[in-house]
């Protein structure tokens, strides 16, 4: 969408830029992920349902040892749910475009945090 100078803020430049290349699925940036992790492509990929998932597509691969969402717009409880995966996921990985905002995404990285001081191990999060 075009704008005029006039409606641009600079707090607001980060929520009009989408870095996906166009055309890319999901499945496209989670396969752009497992190298990152030293995962194989031969992982298995599920894709999981139930509370909090539901309405959202989240990947779980290898049995939870990475979780992955790309939806836009996703809100904390599916961020809790994730933190909260039995077994605790050791990647979690999710696009800008599912964290509108900065206090979003400071927030993303705390409640893995939180959920590292509750349980042994932590999880590594990224946003792409």
């Amino acid at each position: 969408m075009r704008k005029t100078p006039a409606e641009f803020s600079q707090g607001a430049l980060d929520l009009d830029e989408d870095n996906t290349k166009e055309g890319r699925s999901s499945l496209d940036l989670l396969f752009e992920c497992l190298p990152t992790f030293q995962l194989p492509y031969t992982s298995s990929i599920e894709t999981l349902s139930g509370e909090p998932f539901d309405g959202y597509t989240v990947y779980s691969v290898n049995d939870g040892q990475l979780l992955a969402c790309f939806d836009a717009d996703i809100p904390e409880s599916l961020i809790r749910g994730m933190a909260d995966f039995d077994p605790k996921p050791s990647y979690v990985v999710v696009a800008e475009k599912s964290l509108p905002d900065s206090a979003a995404r400071t927030n993303f990285a705390e409640i893995f945090k939180q959920s590292a001081n509750a349980l042994e191990g932590q999880t590594q999060v990224r946003i792409i």
